[in-house]
């Protein structure tokens, strides 16, 4: 790019270099789309990857690494990091100075530690982490629309999703209505193993996640909740659990759940209801479902998300950046809007004019 100078002697250029080597963390749920979204923009820009796939996951990233190696990658461009020790290879990857950009996807608190070990090399960072995505159903939406697709971003990978819906809020006039059709089309999931073609529902990953699960959905229920159904566990299969007026001052508010347990909260107001939906440290995305055009506007800008879906779950798209407000994370990814800055360090290019000899 060309940049006009007010000298007439001086011509301005800006051009972008890649930052060098990159480091990629992944996470487990989604271990081929979230490892290629961390890999290719740094591919596209230039940069050479080192890829740290999660220990749950190692496989997926393995295969993905020998299909682009058949496809003609060249060696040493994309080098894929599994290991027994994540702490120990984080710490590392996010301190070695060789390492010029770190971009991490995973939980807040890890997000924090490795942004924090990244600042002692002035490491540039984007994170896409945590959330704790609010669901508001306004009294004018259409209920079976909104239930509908409410359901299935809920269970979807057994809530194992970070713009999954953590807080379902309802419109006082509509809330019982909408828990008792939501209950109805949640009894009808099958909980069972992926290999069964029956089963509609899995599990979640491990027992850490099934503790932490448990003890969410028993805290709610110590300070007020009260239970629909579901509430326990087999070994790995959690069952869908529905809990509703929650209070606000439950761990299951503020905390992201990530399991298949829908959480549901009154409002009266459409100013509660934004108060709400923003009272959390968080704010990967948010969505609302009204038919008030006016509404609509003044969500839109008032929801402290990254994503904001209007009468629509599907925020997830190639074609648009994503990421998060507050803690939520740093950065963007996808899209064309600023998900190649990050692998790139912008240089600006002075010329002068020089000595010009006399004719």
């Amino acid at each position: 790019e060309t940049v006009t100078a007010p000298d007439p002697g001086v011509f301005l250029m800006t051009i972008k270099q890649p930052v060098g080597v990159v480091a990629a963390i992944s996470p487990w749920n989604f271990p081929a789309c979230l490892g290629v979204q961390a890999c290719a923009p740094a591919i596209v820009a230039g940069c050479t990857v080192v890829h740290k796939p999660a220990q749950d996951t190692p496989l997926t990233s393995l295969a993905l690494a020998y299909l682009a190696e058949k496809a003609g990658l060249p060696p040493g461009v994309l080098n894929v990091l599994t290991c027994e020790n994540p702490t120990a290879v984080g710490e590392e990857l996010s301190t070695n100075p060789l390492v010029n950009k770190l971009t991490f996807t995973g939980s807040t608190a890890v997000g924090k530690l490795l942004a924090s070990q990244a600042a002692s090399t002035v490491k540039r960072v984007s994170l896409e982490l945590g959330g704790n995505c609010p669901f508001l159903i306004f009294a004018d939406a259409n209920l079976e629309d909104a239930i509908e697709k409410a359901f299935m971003t809920k269970f979807y990978n057994a809530g194992q999703v970070c713009n999954g819906i953590n807080r379902f809020l309802v419109e006082d006039s509509i809330y019982d209505e909408v828990v008792e059709k939501f209950t109805q089309k949640a009894k009808t999931l099958k909980l069972g193993s992926g290999r069964n073609p029956m089963t509609t529902l899995g599990p979640v990953i491990n027992q850490a996640a099934v503790r932490k699960v448990q003890r969410l959905v028993d805290e709610a229920q110590k300070k007020g909740a009260i239970l629909v159904m579901g509430g326990t566990a087999e070994s790995l299969l959690y069952e869908p659990t529905i809990l509703k007026d929650v209070p606000t001052n439950a761990a299951l508010y503020h905390e992201e759940i990530f399991g298949p347990v829908a959480a549901f909260y009154r409002f009266k107001t459409e100013k509660e209801a934004i108060h709400m939906a923003n009272d959390t440290v968080y704010g990967l995305a948010a969505y609302v479902f009204t038919n008030n055009f006016e509404r609509i506007r003044r969500l839109s800008a008032a929801l402290e998300a990254g994503s904001v879906g209007i009468n629509t779950t599907g925020i997830f798209r190639e074609m648009a950046p994503f990421g998060g407000f507050k803690q939520s994370g740093i950065g963007r990814e996808g899209g064309v809007v600023g998900s190649l800055d990050h692998y790139y360090e912008v240089k600006a290019i002075t010329l002068g004019a020089g000595n010009v000899p006399e004719k």
